[in-house]
C-alpha cells in the first residue's frame, strides 16, 4: 500500500534495552491491557513489531526501495545491560550511530 511504502522508505531505528523486560503490572500503561497481546514486555514488543515489520519485505520490493540494497524495513538495535533509560539509551554506541551515522563513535 502506499501507506506502508511511505513508512517504510523513511530512515527509521528502533532502539530498546536489553533489559526492558519488566512485566505489565510494572509499566505505566497497566490500566489497559491491550499491549500484553503484542508481547509481556517492552523488549519483546519491540523485537515483535520490527519482526512484524520485516514479513512486509515482498512488498518494499513494490515500492521502488530495493535497488540492490537490503530490504529489511527500518534497522533495529538492542542496547547492551540498559532497561528502560532513555538516556542511557542515547549514550550508548547504537544511539548516537542511529543519531549521527556511522562515524559518530
Amino acid at each position: 500500500s502506499e501507506l506502508f511504502c511511505r513508512y517504510a522508505s523513511r530512515d527509521v531505528v528502533y532502539l530498546s534495552g536489553q533489559r526492558d523486560v519488566g512485566t505489565l503490572g510494572s509499566q505505566i500503561c497497566d490500566q489497559g491491557k491491550e499491549d500484553g497481546y503484542q508481547g509481556p514486555s517492552r523488549r519483546e514488543r519491540s523485537e515483535r513489531f520490527f519482526e512484524a515489520l520485516q514479513t512486509q519485505k515482498g512488498e518494499v520490493e513494490t515500492c521502488g526501495r530495493n535497488g540492490g540494497v537490503s530490504t529489511n524495513v527500518h534497522e533495529r538495535h538492542v542496547v547492551k545491560n540498559v532497561g528502560h533509560d532513555h538516556g542511557l539509551i542515547f549514550q550508548s554506541p547504537e544511539g548516537i550511530h542511529a543519531m549521527f551515522g556511522e562515524n559518530s563513535t
